[in-house]
């Protein structure tokens, strides 16, 4: 909330990244903690190697990170969701990505324009990056109605 960024945004991140484990051992990729920043953008944000552990000062970052984001793309209808693509491929590559892709017939929806194409994207992209905000909307969606799943527990914002 201290940087304007909907709480559900930080909920369901680790949710997608961790599954709210706080991962200690790096993944392929070098990145760690509950919030999977790998440790050049926890620098960027001034997230020490120890702090890429402490959850509230990752928390902090990844909300730093997806603000900056959501004001860069600012300009489009999708910036949330392009914001959380960011998280996950980089700015600079989704903003590569729009440029190439996103025009004035697809433009209403450019995060459904990239993963249409997604076939004209890098092979990260194609592994990875297409399915990671549908993941975060499925965690927001059953995190946020868990009764209509079957589970018996309240909503995770509410906990």
């Amino acid at each position: 909330q201290a940087h304007n960024v909907s709480p559900l945004i930080g909920l369901y991140i680790p949710a997608v990244e961790s599954e709210y484990v706080n991962l200690q051992t790096a993944n392929t990729m070098g990145a760690v903690g509950m919030f999977q920043f790998l440790p050049q953008t926890g620098e960027h944000f001034g997230l020490s190697a120890a702090d890429l552990l402490d959850v509230e000062k990752s928390a902090d970052a990844a909300a730093r990170y997806i603000a900056d984001e959501t004001t860069h793309f600012n300009s489009d209808r999708m910036k949330e969701a392009l914001a959380l693509l960011a998280y996950n491929r980089g700015g600079k590559a989704v903003e590569a990505d729009v440029a190439a892709l996103v025009n004035e017939q697809n433009r209403a929806c450019s995060i459904c324009a990239l993963t249409e194409q997604r076939d004209k994207l890098d092979k990260a992209f194609r592994r990875e990056s297409v399915y990671y905000v549908p993941r975060w909307f499925a965690a927001a969606i059953i995190g946020e109605n868990p009764q209509a799943f079957g589970l018996h527990t309240k909503p995770l914002s509410s906990l």
